[in-house]
């Protein structure tokens, strides 16, 4: 409890001193909040007018009722501070969840300094405050865990599993998975948590969630091949991390130099004039040609896939450089 109470007011009051507007709109939490004004509005997301796929949906969909609630205050919260409050709330309970999934997995003695390790994390702290998904992602990630440990349970005292659990992990897993793509790694892990004691009983319980995923995911793919062109079922953005990661000189580390984003972000959706404005420190990043997101993610798609097909060592290399890069920051 009390790790919970002290979470809970270092994150509060890190948003109450951090909150703000993002300064700048093209930045992640900038698009983030524009894409929830939109979701909120009826509409589906667009950048520059044109209709996109490059920006999940998942946590702008989140961000929805915060959106209506700052309408209903007439601004006087803005939609910046109300996600940081979200967030709050959700950094807070996955300190709990946290605690629990140690019982689960370490014993009750184990609880206590998880709860104490999460509250006081700095990174986990220092992302609740502007609109970023981290912490929703976090929160989904040990959540589905959490729930996954309770139906092996329930699997082992009865023999089968608990199906309404099995469909409420797959819909989490599908959700987690529009807010950041590297949500759809629960999916192998929460099959072998849920291991039958034959391989049929797992491979019907493999089936099942990658069912329910599917599901949760078809409706996006299906919008995003009417209204951009192409059916991806989670989005066109992810190409552009394809293409930063494996290329020509890639380390792994984040790479803003002006050849990177020239060749990763020609003809995407922001490769539009209209979108910055004069003096704008960003503005190398476009070579203003006409955009097309379905050519831009098909290229960028195959000429990443293809690079690190050609050069197994060096994705070897990358992969090794961002994992350490992760937790050294």
């Amino acid at each position: 409890v009390a790790a919970l109470i002290v979470g809970l007011v270092v994150r509060l009051a890190w948003t109450i001193i951090a909150s703000g507007t993002p300064d700048h709109r093209l930045n992640d939490a900038g698009e983030y909040v524009r894409v929830a004004e939109q979701l909120a509005d009826g509409d589906t997301p667009t950048i520059a007018g044109r209709p996109t796929a490059f920006i999940k949906p998942g946590y702008p969909a989140a961000l929805v009722p915060v959106v209506w609630a700052s309408r209903l205050s007439g601004g006087r919260i803005s939609t910046q501070f109300g996600a940081g409050l979200l967030n709050v709330a959700l950094g807070t309970t996955t300190i709990g969840l946290s605690a629990i999934m140690a019982r689960q997995w370490l014993g009750a003695r184990a609880a206590g300094p998880t709860a104490w390790l999460v509250a006081l994390c700095p990174p986990a702290i220092f992302v609740t405050s502007p609109a970023l998904a981290e912490t929703l992602i976090t929160f989904l990630g040990v959540a589905v865990i959490v729930l996954a440990t309770s139906v092996a349970g329930s699997r082992a005292d009865s023999g089968r599993p608990a199906w309404k659990g099995v469909v409420a992990i797959g819909v989490l897993i599908g959700f987690g998975s529009l807010v950041r793509g590297n949500g759809l790694v629960l999916l192998p892990v929460v099959v072998l948590v849920l291991r039958g004691r034959t391989l049929r009983q797992t491979l019907v319980t493999a089936s099942a969630l990658i069912a329910v995923v599917a599901a949760v995911l078809t409706p996006w793919a299906i919008r995003n091949r009417i209204e951009v062109g192409v059916g991806a079922p989670l989005s066109t953005g992810n190409a552009s991390s394809l293409c930063l990661a494996y290329r020509n000189g890639a380390t792994g580390l984040p790479d803003f130099s002006e050849e990177a984003l020239r060749d990763c972000y020609t003809r995407s959706p922001y490769d539009d004039r209209s979108l910055y404005v004069p003096g704008d420190p960003h503005v190398y990043l476009s070579n203003f040609d006409a955009p097309d997101e379905v050519a831009w993610y098909r290229r960028t798609t195959r000429q990443g896939i293809a690079w690190a097909l050609h050069h197994p060592g060096d994705v070897v290399t990358t992969n090794w450089n961002k994992t350490v890069e992760v937790f050294r920051t």
